[in-house]
């Protein structure tokens, strides 16, 4: 009797689910800031499909808006650059992999 119970409880969850999804997806499914572009076909190329995703991406960035309040904070543009410059350094080997001794101009034939 108890796995009756459960049987129902689990049927009656998977039918709710059920009716979620298809009023979800036939009545609420796509909102009016969505790009709508149909899929693949059979004789589209890489390209084509690549261009195709492409677009769908830049048109999200359509909604964006962008604040420059930070710019124009005070403490801001009390930031001060204390940038380093790195004095010349002298040049290493010129082939750094090359065993020690055998540097440019060099040649060694090992038998």
């Amino acid at each position: 009797m108890q796995s009756n119970k459960i049987i129902t409880g689990v049927i009656v969850v998977f039918i709710i689910a059920a009716l979620g999804f298809a009023i979800y997806y036939f009545v609420g499914g796509s909102s009016t800031g969505d790009v709508s572009i149909p899929g693949p076909s059979a004789t589209d190329t890489p390209e084509m499909i690549a261009s195709r995703d492409f677009l769908v991406v830049l048109g999200k960035f359509q909604n964006i808006s962008l604040s420059t309040s930070t710019l124009d904070d005070r403490v801001f543009n009390s930031l001060i650059d204390e940038s380093v410059t790195l004095p010349q350094e002298p040049l290493g080997r010129s082939n750094p992999f090359a065993p020690i001794g055998n540097e440019v101009g060099t040649t060694s034939i090992r038998r």
